[in-house]
C-alpha cells in the first residue's frame, strides 16, 4: 500500500524576526487563505551557515511537495556585515539548484519598508532601516491624528 499523499498546499518560509513573522502570517490569514504557511526558527547569526542550511533544505525530498519555499533577508543587515559578496555567491548557488517553488525575497532596506507602503506610494531611496523607520513614525503620527480629529468631530456632532 502506498503511502497517504497529503492535498494540503503548503509553503516553508524562513525570516529573520517576529517582525517578518506577524507580517506574513497577517498576510496569509488575509489574502492566501488556501495555503499554510510554516514558519522555520528565526534566522539569526551569519549568513554562511544560514544559507548552507537552505541549501541542504532544497536537497530534501519532502522540500519538492511544497508549493513554495521562501527565504525572507534584510538586505541593509547584510551590507552593514560586509556579506554582499557571500551572499551573491550563494544566492547562485541557491539558484542553480532550486526550482521554481524557490524565492528569496529581499527586503531593501527592511520589513519595515514593506509597512511603509500601506501608508504611502513611496519610491524614495532608503540606505538603512534607521530612515525607513524615522519615515514610518511620521506617517503613523500622520495617521494617528487624523482618526483622533475623525473621532472628535464626530463626537461633536452626536
Amino acid at each position: 500500500m502506498s503511502p497517504k499523499k497529503s492535498f494540503e498546499k503548503v509553503v516553508r518560509i524562513y525570516c529573520e524576526g517576529d517582525t517578518e513573522k506577524s507580517y506574513l502570517v497577517a498576510m496569509f490569514t488575509d489574502r492566501y487563505k488556501g495555503l499554510r504557511a510554516q514558519f522555520k526558527p528565526k534566522i539569526k547569526g551569519s549568513i554562511e551557515p544560514i544559507l548552507e542550511g537552505f541549501l541542504q533544505e532544497l536537497y530534501e525530498p519532502e522540500t519538492k511537495a511544497l508549493k513554495g519555499l521562501f527565504l525572507v533577508l534584510d538586505m541593509d543587515t547584510l551590507y552593514t556585515q560586509g556579506k554582499i559578496p557571500i551572499y551573491k555567491q550563494m544566492k547562485k548557488k541557491l539558484e542553480v539548484v532550486g526550482d521554481s517553488n524557490f524565492s528569496i525575497i529581499e527586503s531593501r532596506p527592511c520589513i519595515e519598508y514593506w509597512f511603509l507602503l500601506h501608508f504611502v506610494l513611496q519610491d524614495k531611496l532608503f540606505v538603512n532601516c534607521d530612515s525607513v523607520l524615522k519615515e514610518l513614525k511620521k506617517k503613523i503620527v500622520y495617521q494617528i491624528m487624523t482618526s483622533v480629529a475623525s473621532t472628535r468631530r464626530i463626537c461633536m456632532k452626536s
